[in-house]
């Protein structure tokens, strides 16, 4: 992993967490496939650009706040597993949620091609090595 890769991820986090929508389109790469933590419940798989403009409007009808906080960054050559805690708050209910969060990361062409989400990095881990 270089620093670069480091640099365009910590971008790409926190223009998802600002809700920059251009700034992370410039980051993703076309043919992005996004998958968030509750993909496991609603089966929903985002794909290439306006799937992350709607995966941000989601967000957006779905959660008062949410927020990805990495905070530990793991080189496995072509994926980057990043750990961190998920915060969010429900708009419907008010639930709020702290727990911990992992997100693993493949770049193609310098940009962002594939985003998973998963409960904690073992999860992540494993299926990075699956990947291979």
């Amino acid at each position: 992993m270089t620093t670069s890769s480091v640099e365009l991820l910590s971008r790409a986090f926190s223009a998802f967490n600002r809700r920059d929508e251009v700034e992370l389109l410039s980051l993703c790469h076309p043919d992005i496939e996004w998958i968030p933590m509750r993909s496991s419940v609603r089966g929903r798989i985002y794909r290439g650009h306006d799937g992350v403009r709607e995966a941000l409007a989601d967000v957006g009808t779905e959660f008062e706040e949410l927020r990805n906080d990495p905070r530990c960054w793991i080189d496995l050559g072509e994926r980057v597993v990043v750990a961190g805690r998920l915060v969010a708050k429900e708009r419907r209910g008010g639930l709020r949620i702290d727990v911990p969060g992992a997100w693993l990361c493949e770049l193609r062409e310098g940009k962002v091609a594939y985003l998973r989400a998963f409960g904690d990095e073992d999860a992540a881990l494993s299926v990075a090595r699956e990947r291979e």
